[in-house]
């Protein structure tokens, strides 16, 4: 028995207990990143989405459409973005409007937006 050679030496701690993330149940409590959809943060890297936009009455004239789409994170971003498509009078009633998001009147234009959102942008009626 001179022809064998020893068997080597396992270290014990690769085989004592599975990798803490070898388990199903540890990779599932894993935190995983936040989405801007969860609130994560601004300085994380995503896509600027293309957001569709209604546009009515003056709104419309200014951009000689009723129907567009704009980049943007925030609706404030949005607006900035069509701003940026008429001239100084268009901007000034863009900028006066009120925004609706998904149908629901939007105050805070620093609200962020994401893909398949709609904005509709109304400009004061009847002198308001």
């Amino acid at each position: 028995m001179a022809d064998t050679e020893p068997l080597e030496q396992a270290d014990p701690s690769e085989h004592d207990e599975p990798a803490e993330d070898a388990t199903p149940e540890a990779a599932a409590s894993e935190p995983t990143p936040p989405t801007p959809a969860d609130g994560g943060t601004d300085d994380e890297p995503h896509p600027v989405p293309l957001i569709e936009v209604r546009l009515f009455a003056a709104a419309a004239a200014a951009l000689g459409t009723d129907l567009a789409e704009a980049p943007g994170r925030t609706v404030a971003e949005v607006i900035a973005a069509l701003s940026a498509r008429t001239d100084a009078e268009g901007a000034r009633v863009l900028g006066r409007s009120s925004v609706l998001v998904n149908a629901v009147a939007c105050r805070d234009h620093d609200r962020r937006v994401f893909p398949g959102d709609r904005l509709d942008v109304l400009p004061p009626f009847a002198g308001g």
